[in-house]
């Protein structure tokens, strides 16, 4: 008897769930092309109210839900799996997994004509799990971008900077600010300007977190703090960390530890 009750029960959750989430964010669905794998990697916000989208296998597309159905333009391609897309000084500034490109569409025909390389600052071996998220503008003027860790067996080439956050001036100047993340796949700030990111599990977090992005901080994951000892850090390598034990206890026996602001259940 206990399971057609919950059979019942569950969708009336659902339902009540759905209409909860409603007060707070007004949920639409909207129609994607045909034929295209709409894997949307990236999301911002035109003045003229389009919205930008990278697509996670290398493209990117206007959406303008001016009329009665919205349409959808195709004017970039041939990126490697860009995770972000930032408009900023007429330009498309999109994190690419190996490089910061500005997108630039010189002539207004809404099709990309130069493709122009920022920075490329940061290393990549060819590991599945190198992936690189952003950018987002900060109050400072510069770009914040976050890179996902190493994972698994490692191949002795560059992989400079993975497992921490850095950000780009306009000259594409790149500066290693903080460190300890593994999959950091969420950016964004707070009402006062303050940049935050997600990070998801770690070596071994059953949660979620968010942190606040702060130069010289470290997050917890180990395996980047290699790259202090690097020309540029803002930290030095610590001589001992203590692993395998409860985060109030971490935080005492690490000192150097940034906790997070938020966990998530």
């Amino acid at each position: 008897m206990v399971k057609p009750f919950l059979l019942v029960f569950l969708p009336l959750i659902a339902t009540f769930a759905f209409a909860s989430e409603e007060r707070f964010y007004r949920i639409e669905t909207l129609p994607t092309p045909q034929d295209v794998s709409f894997e949307v990697s990236g999301l911002d916000t035109l003045p003229d109210g389009r919205v930008a989208i990278t697509l996670r296998k290398g493209e990117l597309w206007l959406l303008d839900d001016s009329g009665e159905t919205p349409t959808y333009k195709k004017i970039a391609q041939a990126l490697h799996e860009p995770l972000g897309v930032l408009w900023y000084n007429d330009s498309y500034f999109v994190t690419q997994r190996g490089e910061l490109s500005r997108l630039i569409d010189c002539d207004g025909d809404d099709v990309i004509d130069e493709y122009r390389t920022l920075t490329e600052d940061w290393g990549l071996t060819g590991n599945y799990h190198e992936y690189a998220y952003g950018p987002k503008l900060d109050l400072n003027g510069k770009l914040w971008i976050t890179l996902n860790q190493t994972i698994g067996k490692k191949i002795e080439k560059d992989n400079r900077w993975r497992g921490w956050g850095v950000t780009v001036d306009e000259d594409g100047n790149l500066t290693p600010e903080c460190c300890g993340m593994r999959s950091p796949c969420g950016l964004g700030t707070n009402a006062t300007g303050e940049m935050f990111f997600t990070d998801q599990q770690g070596n071994w977090v059953p949660a979620g977190t968010l942190h606040q992005l702060k130069r010289g901080s470290f997050y917890g994951h180990t395996d980047s703090l290699e790259h202090c000892d690097r020309e540029g850090s803002p930290m030095k390598k610590p001589e001992k960390v203590e692993a395998n034990i409860p985060i109030p206890e971490a935080k005492e026996k690490n000192p150097f530890l940034s906790l997070p602001a938020v966990w998530f259940p």
